[in-house]
């Protein structure tokens, strides 16, 4: 789990990772692509597991202010998915890793094709 420092003083495309955050609905943001943001696998296979799941996803930038509000925040990276508890000390959601981030691991594993052992 991690504790974003830096995260409130950056926007969401300046990160090297793929910044998600659940909002108040269920619903996953995440920034749209554009030339400031590259394409990368782990993003495409969420936003694909997400669908298949009918976990609706909103692609759109969102500022700190709206990351330190959501309900729950993790990042995608090669290495997979991370859940974000907490930025700059401040707890998102409930300052532990919340439903919908549990779900997107677990799906994210399960179309990486990992053993349960493996997984999240």
């Amino acid at each position: 789990h991690r504790d974003l420092h830096s995260f409130p003083t950056r926007r969401s495309s300046d990160l090297s990772t793929t910044a998600w955050i659940v909002d108040g609905k269920g619903n996953l943001l995440t920034r749209d692509l554009s030339h400031a943001i590259l394409p990368g696998v782990t993003r495409r296979v969420i936003l694909e597991v997400a669908a298949a799941a009918q976990l609706k996803v909103v692609e759109k930038p969102f500022s700190p202010a709206d990351a330190t509000k959501a309900c729950e925040a993790f990042i995608s990276s090669a290495n997979g998915i991370h859940p974000v508890i907490a930025i700059d000390g401040n707890p998102v959601g409930n300052g532990s890793p919340g439903a919908v981030t549990r779900r997107v691991q677990e799906l994210y594993a399960a179309r990486a094709g990992k053993p349960a052992a493996e997984r999240p």
